[in-house]
Order: C-alpha cells, then structure tokens, then sequence
C-alpha cells in the first residue's frame, strides 16, 4: 500500500544526498514506522471509534489521533534503534498541514523552596489542572459562543510561564481563571441557550378565509378552506396573523360574517369546528397534555365551541365567548411551550462546570429571571398582541419579580406589589395621556398638525380622520 504523503519530499534533504546504506536504511524506516501508522486509519470507524466521547468534534478527533500516530511512531523507532547511538534522538518529520499537539508543560517548583512549598505548589497545580480540564472538556461550539478558548489560551500561557514556579503565582493561575469565568457577560451566556422553534409551514391558501369576498361553501372546501389549518402550523397561523399582522383571529373573522341562508351558517359553523378543534387538538399533544393549565383552556373552550355550535340564533354573546376561550387557548399554549424550552435549557445548563453553572441559576436551583429567555419573550410578545394580557399579578404567580421587565401592563390589572414595582412606568402613561388630553393649551406643533389634517379633509370632502395624515411627518406624537 502506497502512502503518498510520505514521499522523500518530506525527508532532510541530507539523507538523499548522503546515498549511502545508513541514509537508505534510515529512510526506508522513516516510511515503514508512519506508514504502519497510517494504516491503522482504513480500520478505524466513525460510528465508533475507540475513545471518543461527546466533548470532541471530528476535527479535534483527527487531529488526536495524528498526534498520537506520530508520538507512537518515534517512540517504537526510538526503542527499535537504542542499539545505534547515531539514531538516538531521531524524530519523524510531523505531517504538512496538521499541527501536532505539544507535550503538557511539566510544572516544577521553584528548587529553593521549602518541602512544605514544593507540597503545597503541586497541591495548586493539581487544582489548576482539575479546574482547567472542567472547561476545556466542554465542546468547542460552548466554548467558542461563551469565549471560553480565548480565557483558556490566556490562562494558560500564565501557567506555562518559567516564572510560575511557587504556590502563590500558581494560585495566581486559579484567581485568574476564575475571575475571567465570572466576568463573562450575560448576553455571551445567552448564546447557548436554545429559543423556541416555529411549528410547521404556513399555508398562503388560508389568507382567503380572512376576506368577505370568498364564499362560504368554498371556506369549508377542502381545496381553500380551514383544512389548510393542521395542528402542526395553527400556532404559527395565530402567530402570524395576531403577532405579525395584527389582525383578528380567523375564528373571530368567521363568527362576525354577516351571511345569510341556512346553508351558509352550516358552512361557516362547520369551519368554526374545524378551527378551534384543530387547535384543541395540539393542546392534546404529548408536549401539552401535562400542563394544568392547557388542560383547563382546552376545555373551557371546547364547552364554549359545543354552546356556539348548538346556538341556533349565533347570538353575539356564545360567538365572542367563543372567540376568547380560543384566544386564552392560545396563550396558554404559547406559554407552556416557552416554559418547557426554559427548562430544557436548564437541563442543559446542569452539565456545565459548577463555575458556569451558578452564573445562570439562583439559591433555589432555578434559571435566573433574565436567562428565562423564552416566558420572556414570549410574555412580551402576548402583551405585544394585547396589553395587559399577562398582568402583573400573573407574573409575580410565575415567579417574575423585575415586573418593570415586560410591556404594556395595564394599571387595571396591577396588584398593589406590582403598582410599587411599576411605578415609574404607570407615572410615564398618566404624563402621556394627560399631554394627549388636555386639549386646553395643546403646544404649536400639535396645534399645526391639527390644522393641516383639518385643512386636507376639507379638500378631499371627507370626515376629519387623523389616520390619513402620515403619522411620520416631523415625528410628531398625535
């Protein structure tokens, strides 16, 4: 078997001009000895190799086992010629492109120490090692998004120094890589931790259903109508059309329909049922089922949807209980799925070092306030939707306690710990909405803008209606 990595190209030049038996016979072995080790190569599997763990990618594999190739090949050419002393302390050139791994610096103390120093050096030495190894075994995606290969190659340029020689510049070592661990910033630990992902592909099909104009047997059609719906992408359709577009629900637009004909109310009705039990369905899932709190809005919204259902007038009332149980329904869905991608997270984070770990979890164990990325946003996303619709009280029951955190909580809904904590928040609306209705003095800006929408509405023959004056113009707060 040929090895053409290991042509005389790679060889002292020497040992080819020498031509002589000794030149020959030191090539040929410098061949044989990489080439048995390369061989070993053709059997080894990655599927399961011998050795690896999780902690290496396979780049790091690869680069291990050349290393290890090439430390082996010198020692059994080594022992093979202790009998030549022109041979002694020969060594096999390294690989073109691949670095071999330097030996370990062996520490030793300073000679002039006492023994009781030399003990307690190799005592800091060996909690340096322990500590070092805690980081260095994690995987390279942690260590590089957490900037832990930077801080270890730092650190450890200070341990290999000559002058690390006595317990105290060893305990230096130690200080310093702790002291850079716990000065890592929040906003780097949060690149480790997973985000909930969308569900499933929205279908355009089912942007028809939100319009007057499609009929009503074709919204139950399974060509365009709720059929597009899945329990696999009806939170992504709410996510879209609640979050994204602001607008209402698709049962909300179904029930409103002013159709007329006994058919027509049997074929919006049947796409209602469709709708909801869809999203009643994926309440039912394995990831959901568990959860109290799904489990209640599921069926509170599936007694809602059998009294619309059996409502043979539709009255307006069953139709917009209808319309919140689906809504609550939704919530709480999104925030179940929030919490489990929090705790996953904390699973993971379990695995850290105890360093890393007790920069992401509080005395109790649990995820710090601003590493609860995903109830986070996605409570700032709902009230996005809806102010208020996660109200102070709710959140200090999740165990949030920097109310001051979220958006647009509405002072209606404040208990009185939460008006203290939001304070300075409830002052800054009551300045603004007293600006915007005090209409006594109202300053020359606004005064101006007034009388260029009244002035447009009056060319146009229109009603006076702010909204169609460009919101934009001069920045001005109407």
């Amino acid at each position: 078997m040929s090895f053409s990595f290991f042509s005389p190209t790679y060889v002292d030049n020497y040992w080819i001009k020498d031509r002589t038996f000794f030149s020959d016979m030191k090539l040929g072995l410098t061949n044989a000895a990489l080439g048995s080790e390369l061989n070993m190569l053709h059997s080894w599997s990655f599927n399961n190799p011998f050795g690896i763990t999780q902690q290496y990618d396979i780049g790091s594999l690869l680069a291990g086992f050349w290393n290890t190739a090439y430390k082996n090949a010198n020692a059994t050419f080594s022992m093979n010629m202790m009998n030549m002393p022109m041979m002694q302390g020969f060594q096999f050139p390294a690989m073109p492109g691949v670095q071999t791994i330097p030996p370990t610096v062996e520490k030793e103390p300073d000679k002039e120490l006492t023994d009781e120093e030399k003990k307690e050096f190799q005592t800091k030495k060996d909690a340096f090692n322990k500590l070092y190894k805690e980081y260095d075994e994690l995987d390279s995606e942690t260590k590089k998004a957490l900037g832990l290969d930077k801080i270890l190659k730092s650190v450890k340029t200070d341990y290999d120094a000559e002058s690390n020689n006595t317990p105290e510049t060893m305990q230096k070592c130690i200080n310093t890589l702790k002291e850079k661990i716990s000065n890592i910033k929040s906003e780097d630990l949060k690149k480790i931790l997973s985000k909930t992902q969308s569900e499933g592909v929205r279908d355009d099909r089912i942007d028809a259903l939100y319009t007057d104009s499609i009929t009503p047997d074709k919204i139950y059609s399974s060509l365009i109508g709720a059929s597009v719906l899945k329990s696999d992408n009806i939170i992504l359709e709410l996510d879209t059309t609640l979050g994204k577009k602001h607008k209402p629900t698709l049962v909300e637009v179904l029930t409103q329909r002013k159709d007329s004909g006994k058919e027509d109310v049997k074929f919006i009705k049947d796409s209602v049922d469709k709708v909801v039990s869809t999203l009643i369905e994926r309440a039912n899932e394995d990831d959901l089922r568990d959860s109290e709190s799904v489990r209640n809005a599921s069926s509170t919204l599936a007694d809602k949807l059998k009294a619309y259902m059996e409502d043979k007038k539709c009255t307006q009332e069953n139709k917009t209980a209808l319309v919140e149980a689906f809504e609550n329904l939704y919530k709480e869905i999104k925030l179940e799925l929030a919490r489990k991608q929090d705790k996953a997270n904390l699973d993971k984070i379990e695995e850290l070092p105890e360093g890393l770990q007790a920069k992401y979890v509080d005395e109790n164990g649990n995820l710090k306030e601003e590493f609860r990325i995903n109830e986070k946003e996605t409570i700032n996303f709902l009230n996005g939707i809806k102010k208020g619709w996660i109200n102070a009280q709710e959140l200090a029951a999740s165990g949030f306690k920097e109310v001051k955190a979220f958006t647009n909580l509405t002072a209606a809904s404040i208990s009185q710990k939460g008006r203290d904590e939001v304070k300075e928040e409830d002052t800054t609306a009551e300045q603004e909405n007293k600006e915007e209705t005090t209409e006594s003095k109202p300053n020359i800006f606004k005064r101006l803008w007034n009388k260029v929408c009244e002035c447009y509405s009056t060319l146009t023959n229109m009603e006076t209606n702010y909204d169609v004056c460009d919101p934009s113009f001069l920045h001005i707060k109407r």
